[in-house]
């Protein structure tokens, strides 16, 4: 995750509450794409294979990798690959959800 420019509190909450999150601190607002281009940067220069790119507050289905990875594997020419986005309501309130046919991940 990039903290792109937020208080040092702020920084800390995010540590506390989520201590498997490693968080890259930008010490300015480098707007989305900076923050996602040094995420990108980071993520290659340490051997990573697969970067997927959300913004805050995103849902995602728990078969996101998984269905991701299958598509990049039917597709091995393809440099990037996208989820379908999905809007649906969830008690009243309109929530998005990446890489899910349906609400219910008990399909597969």
């Amino acid at each position: 995750m990039v903290d792109n420019g937020s208080r040092v509190e702020e920084s800390a909450v995010i540590a506390k509450e989520s201590p498997w999150v490693r968080t890259l601190r930008n010490s300015i607002n480098d707007g989305y794409a900076g923050g996602n281009n040094r995420s990108i940067e980071v993520a290659i220069g340490e051997g990573t294979g697969w970067v997927v790119l959300l913004n805050d507050g995103t849902t995602v289905s728990p078969l996101l990798a998984k269905r991701l990875r299958a598509a990049a594997a039917a597709s091995p020419g393809y440099g990037v690959i996208g989820p379908v986005i999905t809007l649906f309501l969830i008690h009243g309130e309109s929530k998005i959800c990446l890489g899910a046919k349906q609400a219910d991940s008990s399909a597969e």
